[in-house]
């Protein structure tokens, strides 16, 4: 059974702990690539076993790469958001008018 769990650290470690997830997946990949070549089709049924283990395997790290992948998408947004500090008056003109593109928002000024 998996499980999900959140782990809060500051935005400048999460490039760190990106990295020693995906340090633990290239491993993983090599373990496994050296497995898959360990493997023989002259015994069908062992053939079989080995090739799901190793499938199974390579989805379990498949999974972490794509974690990889969404916290760093995650972490970009928050860096551009951060770089980008909006004044209170844009904040309240982007809620006042949402929708309303900016040649309009400037009629509105005059």
């Amino acid at each position: 059974m998996k499980v999900a769990f959140q782990q809060t650290v500051e935005l400048e470690e999460v490039p760190f702990k990106i990295e020693e997830i995906f340090a633990q997946c290239q491993v993983q990949l090599k373990t496994l690539t050296s497995l898959a070549d360990t493997i023989n089709i002259s015994d069908p049924g062992l053939f079989l076993r080995r090739l799901d283990s190793v499938r199974r395997k390579i989805a379990v790290v498949d999974a972490r790469l794509e974690e990889c992948f969404i916290l760093m998408n995650g972490y970009m947004g928050a860096m551009e958001d951060n770089s980008d500090p909006k004044t209170p008056e844009q904040d309240e003109e982007t809620t006042q008018y949402p929708s309303v593109p900016e040649e309009i928002s400037d009629l509105r000024e005059e």
